[in-house]
């Protein structure tokens, strides 16, 4: 008999249906299986982690170098099994995949120096916001009416569970830590109960392939005891060690009341063995954003919700920083539902608001439980927040299809709930980046600043806004330094000031100082972990710290579109790898088709590489499609049309590039200028404009970046006269290296020229 198609239940849908069990079914009981992935916003490194952490260490015990780490790994000289040749350093899945193989070889010579590693990690952590909201569920404040969904099933060492319990005055719960005590795991006790199947870390904890592959019958008892009575939510568990999961194979079909809700994080899908296991108990997967958002949902329906003010009468400080940890939540949810946690570009600019529907719900739905206001008594009830609360209203904007009903919605919101600062920002980046309003975008980035002068958001909003129209630097870095001041630990200012110091101070010193300090502050941001990567690359050509940050970054969000693009072209610079480049374009591109900076970057890279011109011509005007007035996209389009000869196609190109670099004192525009000299001396045409433009720049200091004119001057020789085919080579060669303008001074007709004011158009 076939098993049951597996029903995928969105998350909110989830969280209703547990309250629809938990009101209505009161013998129905719910146990927490927790794997890696559950801690790791409490810094504990996931298993990949810990695999890839442990690979560098064997990798440099075997006398190898940290610039080889990557071919090494890729090889497959390492011997381990579960890891084969081609792996690359992002490959987290699959070294969470192999751990106990990895373990087993990093450590086999001496276990308790692998233990005294376990150890370390799990010392320095700290419990997540979701892990207190959990200990809420586990044991009810009543001791009339105490919880019934009281039991974890974890493989991790770490104790979060029972040090939450202890945090927020619970009942000290009975924990399973060595197979000697698995017959105390009776899920009928009235206090919550942890087992732990792979032991405690202080206990002898199980790590090698031997060991994580068969499951002690002590555990086996007790684990298929308490799957008769309880319906396993799974999070965070990515069932790579057998013990479990052949457990879960062996039990009967549909034997689990409600099946296994599994649930898995968005960009990290469960494997087929997942499915099978899923299927076979007529259970279900639900795509949740993580461990700690998820758990956020779940307190309100199963009627324990954590009040952080509890903690202040055991611990203040402690209390002070589960504040922290709600407003990081709420910062993130409010950031997701507006949109304003989206990627900065190295260049900066003001956040995109492209949020989807789904998203908007799951985020709107983690503010209103965020925003339960718990009384100290229990004779209270929570008061939740009202149906006008200004994330409802962002919600229907973002799914609002066109800008005038957005705009409708923006109005009738602000109307509704007041000069809510919250709001008047979003209205404000709105009004900026959709209706192209600057005059009023900047009434209400200010509105909301007068209403929340000491916000971050709202401060550092407005300095990329100031920063996106090019305003006097004084004044951007005056609203930069207000931000930070009012948040010194806000990772997107942070990393934001870093690029305006380095882009338009050319301060190094002080963005990389900034650089840092925003990525201490979020070690998992990509934007700042990318950011960083291209500092590194672009400003201390030091290639091999930069590919270190890049490869962070990529392990934090494999499908970050930007920072692919920007490592496949830091690759494809280096030109020993060009396969693995193109492989890094195209994940790019499969997360974003729209990235105009990426597609541009890739025609080049087909030209250069494949010099394959019909599929990089494609790939040009996808990109000028996504940005049509995108200089750099231009420019290169134009001079991959003077290369292949056809010089009016290129002239209009170039016309339209110029419009957009009218006062610009830069390598692009020198470049742009130089392409209209060549296009207007082989068609025939006035070509002093042009070069008196160049000419104007080239007397300016601006900086060089390496590039070829080869093809170009390859294409235009033929229909040049010697001397101008002698000039255009020296032209070429000045714009690349400011040392060769003297060549000049012996060339009559560049003599002959008066330089064109940018002010002109």
């Amino acid at each position: 008999m076939s098993n049951p198609p597996i029903r995928h239940i969105h998350l909110l849908g989830f969280i209703e249906e547990v309250r629809h069990i938990h009101t209505n079914m009161p013998d129905r009981r719910f146990c927490f299986l927790l794997g890696a992935g559950a801690s790791k916003m409490s810094s504990i490194p996931t298993a990949g982690e810990l695999g890839l952490e442990w690979l560098k260490k064997i990798h440099k015990e075997r006398g190898g170098i940290a610039e080889n780490f990557g071919q090494w790994l890729s090889e497959g000289a390492h011997g381990i099994d579960g890891l084969p040749p081609g792996t690359s350093v992002a490959d987290i899945t699959s070294f969470a995949a192999a751990y106990p193989a990895i373990y087993q070889a990093k450590w086999s010579h001496d276990r308790a120096q692998g233990h005294a590693e376990l150890e370390r990690h799990i010392e320095a952590a700290t419990p997540s916001y979701g892990y207190y909201a959990l200990a809420e569920i586990l044991n009810s404040d009543s001791p009339d009416s105490p919880s019934r969904h009281n039991v974890v099933i974890t493989p991790n060492f770490d104790n979060l569970p029972a040090e939450t319990l202890g945090a927020l005055g619970k009942k000290i719960p009975i924990v399973i830590g060595h197979s000697a005590i698995a017959n105390f795991a009776r899920p009928t006790l009235r206090r919550p109960l942890i087992i732990k199947f792979h032991h405690d870390f202080l206990l002898g904890p199980k790590s090698s392939p031997t060991e994580v592959d068969d499951m002690d019958k002590g555990y086996s008892k007790a684990l298929v005891e308490i799957f008769r009575l309880y319906t396993p939510i799974v999070i965070g568990y990515g069932g790579n060690d057998g013990s479990l999961m052949k457990l879960l194979e062996e039990l009967p079909s549909e034997s689990i009341p409600g099946g296994i809700q599994w649930c898995w994080r968005k960009g990290d899908p469960p494997s087929d063995r997942i499915k099978a296991v899923v299927a076979a108990q007529a259970g279900a997967l639900i795509e949740i954003p993580g461990f700690d958002e998820l758990m956020a949902l779940l307190e309100e329906p199963f009627g324990n919700v954590f009040n952080p003010d509890k903690l202040c009468e055991r611990a203040d400080l402690r209390a002070q920083e589960l504040r922290k940890a709600k407003e990081r939540l709420t910062e993130k949810a409010e950031g997701d539902i507006s949109g304003s946690s989206a990627s900065l570009e190295l260049s900066g600019g003001v956040p995109s608001q492209n949020v989807t529907a789904t998203a908007s719900a799951e985020s709107s739905a983690v503010l209103d439980a965020l925003n339960v206001r718990v009384p100290l008594s229990n004779l209270t009830e929570p008061e939740k927040s009202g149906p006008s609360a200004w994330w409802h209203w962002q919600k229907r904007i973002n799914v609002a299809t066109d800008a005038i009903e957005k705009e409708r919605l923006y109005k009738e919101g602000l109307d509704a709930v007041g000069n809510v600062p919250q709001l008047l920002s979003q209205y404000a980046i709105f009004l900026h980046t959709q209706l192209n309003d600057t005059a009023r975008a900047q009434d209400y980035f200010l509105r909301a600043i007068a209403a929340d002068p000491t916000n971050a958001n709202y401060l550092g909003n407005y300095a990329r806004f100031l920063r996106a129209l090019d305003k006097d630097d004084a004044l951007i870095g005056e609203f930069y330094r207000k931000a930070i001041a009012a948040d010194a630990n806000h990772a997107r200012n942070l990393g934001s000031y870093a690029i305006f110091l380095t882009e338009k101070l050319n301060d190094d010193v002080q963005a990389e100082e900034y650089f840092l300090k925003a990525i201490a502050v979020d070690p998992s941001n990509v934007t700042n972990l990318g950011n960083y990567a291209l500092f590194l690359e672009k400003r201390r050509n030091d290639d091999a710290k930069a590919e270190e940050y890049y490869l962070r970054a990529i392990g934090e969000d494999p499908n970050h579109a930007h920072t692919l693009g920007n490592y496949a072209s830091f690759l494809a610079k280096r030109g020993n790898d060009i396969s693995r480049a193109e492989d890094f374009y195209r994940k790019a591109i499969a997360a974003d088709n729209g990235n105009a900076a990426t597609l541009g970057r890739y025609a080049l890279f087909l030209k250069k590489w494949r010099n394959d011109e019909v599929s990089a011509e494609e790939y040009f005007l996808k990109a000028i499609a996504a940005a049509p007035d995108n200089p750099d996209n231009l420019i290169n389009y134009a001079q991959f049309l003077i290369a292949v000869a056809r010089f009016n196609d290129a002239a209009v190109v170039a016309a339209h590039a110029s419009a957009l670099l009218a006062n610009e004192v830069t390598m692009r525009a020198c470049e742009l200028a130089f392409s209209c000299w060549l296009i207007a001396l082989v068609t025939g045409k006035d070509g002093l404009p042009a070069i008196g433009r160049l000419k104007a720049i080239l007397l300016c200091s601006f900086e060089r970046t390496s590039w070829s004119f080869d093809d170009v001057l390859g294409a235009c020789a033929p229909k040049l006269t010697p001397d101008q085919n002698r000039l255009a080579n020296k032209l070429a060669a000045a714009i690349l290296d400011a040392s060769k303008l003297v060549d000049l001074d012996v060339e009559l007709d560049w003599n002959k020229v008066q330089p064109i004011s940018l002010d002109e158009p």
